[in-house]
């Protein structure tokens, strides 16, 4: 049997303009890049790509199985409205792990706060992604996955909150952020990415905050995707660059501006508060 090699992306590729994560625009929009990415790469290599959708997917369910008034929809997104809404019905159609989460919505007979049944839905998520087949797929994942629990323990720590409710899944880095403060730890030494996630933790500002972890986001893609010419890894670290660049397009217009600012403000009001 001959050996099968990845699948090569010449053309659209090519057709990428570069990315900055500087930029303060998109040379086109999410939702037309999903378009174009469905229309030329393989089932397989889409299903990839698209998994980078999946977040959108996780907010649209649950604003509608908990019937949030005029949420607004998501996109792009792996499954339509019609897709959603079926679920009531039957999920034989969404992934396992979603089509598991709405069972247990479904038969649950306790009342949970929304921000809780978000953390179960992302627990369900990072499992199915520690498993997932595709090896960047999988390793993006698991790094979202230690920041936001980084996060988190940072977090609780500052409000004093407690953690062990707020941590999603189960991991060795997990034990760690229970066990003590990162501070108090040779986190830094150990793990990939350590002093520049330190860094960013501490930096006063909540957007320099959130800038400087999308910037970590972007020099991770850049490692992982040093080799992996015109093949779906690039594509992928390609779409994702392009949600960052998607996200801080917003701080280019006046209004935009100030409704981030407003939203960071009441962020940080919801913090000190308490989750």
């Amino acid at each position: 049997m001959l050996p099968r090699f990845p699948k090569k992306y010449f053309y659209l590729w090519a057709g990428c303009p570069e990315l900055s994560a500087d930029a303060g625009f998109l040379p086109f929009s999410l939702p037309e890049w999903q378009e174009t990415l469905s229309q030329h790469l393989s089932p397989n290599d889409y299903a990839h790509v698209a998994s980078l959708f999946l977040p959108n997917d996780h907010q649209n369910l649950l604003n509608f199985l908990l019937a949030v008034p005029q949420a607004p929809w998501l996109s792009p997104s792996v499954f339509s409205s019609e897709d959603i809404q079926e679920c009531q019905y039957q999920t034989q159609h969404l992934r396992p792990y979603l089509a598991a989460f709405v069972q247990l919505f479904q038969e649950s007979k306790s009342e949970k706060a929304n921000w809780e049944w978000e953390n179960i839905l992302l627990d369900y998520f990072y499992t199915y992604a520690r498993h997932y087949p595709q090896p960047l797929v999988r390793q993006w994942f698991g790094f979202e996955q230690d920041i936001k629990n980084i996060r988190a323990a940072e977090n609780c720590r500052q409000f004093g909150q407690s953690l062990a409710e707020h941590l999603i899944g189960q991991n060795e880095l997990n034990e760690l952020l229970l066990a003590r403060p990162l501070a108090d730890t040779d986190f830094a030494r150990r793990w990939a990415y350590g002093p520049e996630i330190l860094h960013a933790l501490h930096l006063d500002s909540l957007l320099a905050r959130e800038q400087a972890f999308d910037r970590l986001r972007w020099q991770w893609l850049e490692d992982h995707t040093t080799f992996a010419y015109f093949q779906v890894e690039n594509i992928f670290a390609f779409t994702a660059k392009l949600q960052i660049v998607a996200r801080w397009s917003i701080l280019k217009s006046p209004e935009a501006a100030h409704f981030w600012k407003e939203l960071l403000g009441n962020l940080q009001k919801t913090l000190e508060k308490g989750f």
